[in-house]
C-alpha cells in the first residue's frame, strides 16, 4: 500500500451562470472534479479503503468510503464536510396515493430550490492530513488547501462562511430526523388502518389509527410541503415550509464572504420555528402515539407492524 503525496488544491469559486459551450463549437475539453485528488497504490483489491481528511487540529471533517482495485487509484475530496441528511418520505402526499416509494422503501424530494443532496460545508483554506487506510495499513501524507486568488474573501469571513453553512446543515439533519419520526407514525397508522380495513368491532382502532396520522400531519405540515408529489410543479401550489427554507438558505448563501445581517437573521427565526415543531413532537411522542398504543393494546393488536 503507498499513498502519493497529494498536489496542494484550490477552493476556487464556481461560477454558475456562464455558458459552459455554443451551439456548433468545435472545442471539446472536461474540467477535472472540484477538489482535491488523491491517489495510492493497492497490491490488491480491498473493497474496505477509507481515506480520511483531517483538519489542522486533527479532527476528522471527511471520511471517504473506496472500493479499491489493485494498481494505482484515484479519488477526488470536493472540499467539503460530510453530507446532511434528506427527509425519507414513507407515506404517499393526502390525495396522491400513486406517489410510489423507491425500491429503498422511501423517496427523496428534490427540485426547484430543494437541492439533489445536502452537500457538506466547503472548507476553509489550510493545512490538511490525507489518512488511507488499506490492507491493516494506515499511511497520512499533508494536503495544502489554498484560497481562490481572485476571491474577496478574508480567512475570517471564509471560517464565518464556513460555520454558518455547517449550522443550517445541521438544522436540516435536526428537521429531517423530525420528519422522518411523523413519518413513521403515519405510515404505522396507515398499516393499522389497512389491516383493520372495515372490521366494525375494531373500528375503535380505526379511529385512533386516523387520529394519529392527523396529528402527526398537522405537525409534519409545518416542516414540509406534505403535498409535494415532486419539488417542480408542484412547489408552487402550496406555501414552502420549513425544511424548503432552510435547504433555500443553505443553497444560496456565500461561502467567500460570510453570511449576511439579513441571512443570519432569517436563520435566527427559523430555528425558533424549529424549537416549536420540536416541542410539537415531543408532545406527540409523549401523548399522543402512547394513547394509540393503548387503544391496540385494548384490541389485543400488535404495537408493531
Amino acid at each position: 500500500v503507498h499513498l502519493f503525496p497529494p498536489r496542494p488544491a484550490y477552493r476556487f469559486r464556481r461560477r454558475g451562470d456562464t455558458p459552459l459551450s455554443e451551439p456548433g463549437v468545435h472545442v471539446i475539453g472536461q474540467n477535472p472534479p472540484y477538489g482535491a485528488d488523491i491517489n495510492f497504490y493497492l497490491p490488491a483489491a480491498d473493497s474496505g479503503v477509507t481515506v480520511a481528511i483531517a483538519d489542522s487540529n486533527g479532527a476528522t471533517v471527511r471520511t471517504l468510503d473506496v472500493k479499491g482495485r489493485a494498481g494505482l487509484n484515484r479519488v477526488w475530496w470536493d472540499l467539503r464536510g460530510e453530507n446532511g441528511k434528506m427527509p425519507h418520505l414513507l407515506v404517499p402526499p393526502p390525495g396522491a396515493p400513486w406517489v410510489q416509494n423507491g425500491p429503498e422503501g422511501y423517496r427523496i424530494v428534490t427540485g426547484i430550490m430543494i437541492p439533489n443532496e445536502v452537500r457538506g460545508a466547503l472548507m476553509i483554506p489550510g493545512r490538511y492530513t490525507v489518512r488511507l487506510s488499506a490492507g491493516g495499513q494506515t499511511q497520512s501524507a499533508p494536503l495544502p488547501v489554498y484560497p481562490d486568488p481572485h476571491s474577496q474573501g478574508t480567512a475570517e469571513t471564509m471560517a464565518a462562511g464556513m460555520q454558518f453553512h455547517q449550522q443550517v446543515i445541521g438544522e436540516i439533519d435536526s428537521v429531517s430526523g423530525m420528519i422522518e419520526r411523523l413519518e413513521q407514525a403515519r405510515e404505522r397508522a396507515a398499516t393499522v388502518e389497512a389491516r383493520v380495513g372495515e372490521n366494525r368491532a375494531r373500528r375503535a382502532v380505526l379511529e385512533a389509527a386516523r387520529r394519529l396520522a392527523d396529528s402527526a400531519l398537522a405537525i409534519e405540515g409545518k416542516l414540509i410541503d406534505i403535498y409535494l408529489t415532486d419539488g417542480n410543479e408542484d412547489l408552487n401550489r402550496h406555501p414552502s415550509q420549513l425544511y424548503q427554507k432552510l435547504t433555500a438558505l443553505y443553497d444560496k448563501a456565500q461561502a467567500d464572504l460570510g453570511p449576511t445581517a439579513s441571512e443570519v437573521e432569517v436563520n435566527d427565526y427559523f430555528r425558533q420555528w424549529m424549537a416549536q415543531s420540536q416541542e410539537a413532537l415531543s408532545k406527540f411522542l409523549a401523548k399522543d402515539v402512547p394513547a394509540f398504543d393503548a387503544v391496540l393494546r385494548s384490541h389485543h393488536m400488535s404495537l408493531t407492524p
